[in-house]
């Protein structure tokens, strides 16, 4: 548990204070009164179990015991924390941040503070200071790791990783994640409050990294389980698994998966998960054939507002992302670039993946526009923050923008180039099909090259050894 210092004084004053001597408080209960007096001089580390045994024969509560905090004090610190919890999901992260700081002023260093830090955390997620929120969560998992019996391990964990991987670092967020599935699965622990977020984090950094087969595979087991029936939890893995879906080429089988989630969502007051699943049902169907841009338009439209009042910067840029690209693909260019723009405004250079995605949007609304230099440039800077943020196949996805727009402008060698960065993210192994000039024989003397002079002295033809074009055999 960690030595609460003042514990043993508390304990003693509350003693005195009941008229009580060491026997007589120990007299009854599973503690020996010699115990007694190595708590009382801060010797001995007390169990949760003799805390709460004591506190109970002197009238007191475990925490006011541990921390030395009354009852009316705690009680005020929770309806701070319930206040700031409140102006969260409305929307009002200055408000929740300042009330939070203002609780850990008050509270003790030894005790009461996790709750208030890992609430912290949150705020300052919502609110797009990721570097802020992920120092304050490794802290609370370093605590949680040394005294899991007592400190909620897997909420910090699940934070930490959407943390990492919001910011770019998807290795690290898989690295976390897995490591936390690992343990759940040693320990039983799939009924944990959690559980099915850190699947759903843990799915969505596999699926970041282009490793969508993982993503599957981790998605369709969760749901297998019977301990995960139908309700909200088991609506965030439809949802996940319809984005998964999609991605991988199956656009019809995402749609019905997120419209699932929809409908297991369908009877929750959260407004900030309807929204935002909104914003995937309007991706999924961008990526229909043809893709259903007005449809997802419209289920934009409708989320904004409510993001907006509920959800943090990050949210509301990715439904102006989207929306860029519906309208863009409407024809509406200069709407496209508008909300494209209104993206890349609300984030911070550490919102790596989603400014990526929203400089990929401006790009192909300025190609479209005519405006070919600037887009093309925009979408540049889109792929190397993507392949930066190891997010491979999204990266291929832009580098092959990039090159169709090359197409278009009549820059084919570029065009050549950027189709080789494509496969290059995609981890498409180059095979060479014709010989390397360096290697190859002609003549009948054994050992000259390519290149130079034969027995009537004239150099190789070019195209001498691109009979077979074809690729090798495997």
């Amino acid at each position: 548990m960690g030595y609460q210092p003042g514990l043993g004084e508390r304990v003693r004053r509350a003693r005195l204070s009941a008229g009580l001597t060491q026997e007589q408080l120990a007299d009854g209960t599973a503690i020996s009164a010699s115990y007694l007096s190595l708590i009382e001089s801060g010797r001995r580390e007390p169990k949760l179990a003799v805390v709460a045994e004591v506190a109970a024969r002197l009238g007191l509560t475990p925490e006011h015991v541990l921390t030395g905090r009354t009852e009316q004090a705690a009680e005020s610190e929770r309806y701070d924390l319930a206040l700031a919890r409140l102006a969260l999901a409305d929307g009002q992260f200055a408000d929740a941040l300042g009330l939070l700081q203002g609780l850990l002023e008050q509270l003790p260093e030894e005790g009461g503070r996790w709750p208030v830090l890992l609430e912290l955390a949150r705020a300052q997620e919502m609110s797009g200071d990721l570097h802020a929120a992920v120092l304050v969560l490794e802290d609370l998992r370093v605590q949680a790791d040394r005294e899991p019996e007592r400190l909620p391990w897997l909420p910090v964990v699940v934070s930490l990783s959407r943390c990492y991987r919001e910011a770019g670092d998807s290795s690290r967020a898989v690295e976390l994640a897995s490591q936390a599935l690992e343990r759940c699965e040693e320990l039983g622990l799939r009924h944990l409050d959690g559980y099915v977020q850190l699947v759903s984090t843990l799915s969505a950094a596999h699926a970041e990294r282009g490793d969508l087969l993982r993503a599957s595979i981790l998605l369709e087991q969760a749901l297998a389980q019977p301990e995960q029936a139908d309700g909200p939890q088991r609506a965030y893995l439809y949802w996940n698994a319809g984005l998964t879906a999609s991605e991988r080429g199956q656009a019809a089988e995402g749609l019905r998966l997120v419209e699932r989630a929809a409908a297991l969502l369908g009877d929750q007051e959260d407004d900030r998960s309807t929204a935002r699943l909104e914003v995937s049902r309007a991706w999924v169907l961008l990526a229909q054939q043809p893709p259903d841009a007005a449809a997802a338009r419209a289920l934009l439209a409708h989320a904004l507002p409510r993001l907006e009042r509920h959800a943090g910067a990050l949210s509301v840029a990715s439904a102006h992302t989207e929306l860029a690209r519906a309208e863009a693909l409407l024809g509406n260019v200069d709407a496209a670039r508008r909300h494209a723009q209104q993206s890349l405004d609300l984030l911070s250079p550490v919102h790596k993946l989603e400014r990526a995605k929203a400089l990929a949007a401006l790009g192909s609304a300025l190609v479209a526009g005519g405006e070919s230099a600037s887009g093309l440039l925009e979408l540049a800077l889109s792929a190397d923050l993507l392949r930066e943020a190891q997010s491979p196949r999204q990266a291929a996805t832009v580098f092959r923008q990039l090159a169709d727009a090359y197409v278009a402008a009549g820059q084919l060698q570029e065009a050549l180039t950027v189709m080789e960065e494509a496969l290059n993210c995609a981890g498409v192994v180059q095979e060479p099909v014709l010989p390397d000039p360096a290697t190859v024989h002609v003549g009948p003397a054994a050992g000259r090259r390519t290149g130079s002079a034969g027995p009537s002295g004239s150099a190789a033809a070019p195209g001498a050894a691109s009979a077979d074009l074809g690729l090798p055999s495997r």
